[in-house]
């Protein structure tokens, strides 16, 4: 899918990054985003875990540090950037602007 640049626009108005819901990312999407947040070095534990984006719309933070083993820090980043998208896509405002890490 052809992604719009960035998560929020300099005028926080929403741009999605896919043109679609979170729910409905492919796991290379997922991979996008991630990289995006520049957690590239992550990306195949998420495919190796089928982690689509209606996985990753479900995924708690407990799941990635004990199923991925991940590192605290980054998710702790991934998981509020994913709120962040929730959000908009529901709330259609701000909660926590999506920022590269």
């Amino acid at each position: 899918m052809e992604k719009s640049g960035s998560f929020l626009s300099s005028a926080s108005t929403y741009c999605h990054p896919f043109g679609v819901p979170l729910h409905q990312w492919s796991m290379e999407d997922v991979g996008d985003f991630l990289t995006s947040l520049g957690f590239e070095a992550y990306v195949d534990r998420f495919i190796e875990h089928e982690i689509d984006g209606k996985a990753l719309s479900l995924v708690k933070d407990h799941h990635l540090l004990m199923m991925l083993k991940l590192r605290l820090g980054p998710t702790l980043k991934i998981c509020e950037q994913v709120s962040a998208i929730r959000n908009m896509e529901q709330y259609g405002t701000e909660d926590s602007p999506v920022q590269q890490y």
